[in-house]
């Protein structure tokens, strides 16, 4: 085993140091990194390339008629037949959201990643593209409520096209290369200021006392909706043309594998329940768990990462829009489990938020590290 591990640390730490020091706060992620960091631009421009030919692929089917009518639709041709259905709010969302934002992303992430900027600037630019990253998959959950929707339908069907997968690998390689940039850019500036945090262990429970008890309740309520949601029905299909089945998160997904989208069931099992379970597993374990702070501020980290791919507030919005927007196309009665829905989220958020408040006031919060 080798024993150069903290000499190799220490010289990274010096040679961080020596160039913030040669060039000022304002330093740039490619002049740090150095070649270290080559793959960083070249996976962001592989992403932007990937993301504007997405939009000209083949990305949806559509066979109307019992197969007598077929139409292949680009994104672009997807928005404007949307469009012409009548679900104008839809199509600027999409869009806003699903075009334009994840251009802008990754150009600013190229410019981030070579442009002098102060840390706390930069920090906070990546975290909010991180956030908001998530809200470009709004396009992918309306294009899978139409496949849904069309499932075992008499006049009308819709099938995913490859425009479809590459469009969603390249919002993911933008989240994760957002998120990669992130770690780096920390781990820079706590390399150079070395926080002391305190190493005694504590439960966060116990250190803030009696306020801090219905936390784990709340966040264990918080895991059953989250689950009750994934079963409870959300809406029916009210119209004379298509017949009138129920949907669920779950048949939408048992849908997505019955008619061989793998890749599309995947997507809606893991962000729209096991990434919220997790997430809120695991910041019920940071509460009740014995760690130094060191150690909760690590797993607190991990909380957020998860939480960023928890996307059940995006499916809502979608299944919203079809519901407020969509009555030319796809008339929905909306039934209990879209209330149950709202509520969850609302839910979800404030029991969150609450938590992370306690535990910020026990010296336990990602500021710790974005303020190194």
């Amino acid at each position: 085993m080798s024993t150069k591990g903290p000499k190799g640390s220490e010289k990274a730490a010096s040679r961080v140091k020596s160039e913030l020091a040669q060039h000022g706060n304002r330093d740039t992620l490619h002049r740090v990194f150095g070649r270290r960091g080559w793959w960083i631009p070249v996976c962001l421009a592989i992403v932007l390339i990937s993301n504007i030919i997405a939009l000209f692929l083949p990305f949806l089917e559509i066979v109307e008629i019992y197969g007598l009518k077929k139409g292949v639709y680009s994104l672009p041709h997807t928005i404007k037949l949307l469009w012409g259905a009548g679900l104008y709010i839809i199509c600027i969302l999409i869009v806003l959201f699903s075009v334009l934002f994840p251009l802008f992303k990754n150009v600013s992430l190229i410019v981030l990643w070579f442009m002098p900027m102060s840390p706390k600037k930069r920090i906070h630019s990546i975290h909010t593209f991180e956030s908001l990253g998530k809200w470009s998959m709004l396009d992918i959950y309306v294009m899978i409520l139409i496949l849904v929707f069309t499932s075992n339908q008499l006049i009308i069907g819709a099938s995913p096209l490859i425009g479809m997968l590459c469009f969603v690998l390249a919002i993911i390689g933008n989240m994760i290369l957002a998120r990669v940039i992130a770690t780096m850019d920390g781990r820079v500036h706590r390399e150079v200021q070395q926080p002391q945090v305190s190493e005694s262990k504590l439960i966060p429970m116990v250190r803030v006392g009696w306020v801090g008890l219905p936390v784990p309740i709340l966040l264990i309520a918080a895991m059953i909706a989250v689950a009750v949601t994934f079963v409870w029905p959300l809406v029916q299909l009210d119209s004379l043309f298509l017949l009138g089945f129920t949907y669920t998160v779950w048949t939408t997904t048992q849908t997505l594998f019955t008619q061989s989208h793998w890749g599309l069931g995947i997507f809606v099992l893991v962000f729209l329940l096991v990434a919220p379970l997790l997430s809120l597993a695991l910041l019920t374990y940071i509460w009740l768990a014995r760690h130094t702070k060191h150690v909760s501020i690590r797993l607190l980290r991990l909380y957020s990462i998860i939480n960023h791919w928890s996307m059940i507030n995006v499916f809502l919005l979608a299944i919203g829009l079809f519901i407020i927007d969509g009555k030319e196309m796809a008339p929905l009665r909306v039934k209990a489990g879209v209330w149950i829905m709202c509520s969850t989220v609302v839910f979800m958020s404030a029991t969150t938020i609450f938590a992370r408040i306690l535990l910020r006031h026990i010296g336990i919060s990602l500021k710790v590290l974005d303020d190194d």
